[in-house]
């Protein structure tokens, strides 16, 4: 169904902040999910559960450095390269270095690295 508009409707597309489906207004209004009048300010979430996976994660990202239990010579971290403060990029650098001396580069269309865009996405 054509007719593409910038203005706000039953056509536009929602992006979960978690999961990254999308879904039209009006999708979400005739399965009873949302009745969203306007496009909702910050994250939007397709469901409780990735509102609380996203929250978990975000909290996981802020605690920074964590101790692999048993062996306090090895931590372990999650990185998140969209909340990065320019600290986090470089332990992104390595671990795509990593993934290269470990990993067969795997290309989809137009030569995009799976691998880069699974580190970076």
């Amino acid at each position: 169904d054509g007719g593409f508009s910038l203005k706000f409707g039953p056509k536009t597309l929602m992006i979960c902040a978690q999961c990254e489906k999308e879904y039209h207004v009006s999708c979400l209004r005739r399965h009873s999910i949302e009745n969203l009048e306007e496009l909702p300010r910050g994250n939007w979430f397709c469901s409780p559960s990735c509102s609380e996976i996203h929250s978990a994660m975000m909290h996981l990202v802020a605690f920074g450095d964590n101790n692999v239990p048993g062996r306090k010579d090895i931590k372990w971290r999650v990185l998140n390269n969209k909340l990065t403060l320019g600290n986090d990029k470089p332990l992104l650098a390595k671990a795509h270095v990593i993934f290269g001396e470990r990993f067969r580069p795997m290309f989809v269309s137009e030569g995009v690295d799976v691998i880069k865009g699974m580190i970076y996405g």
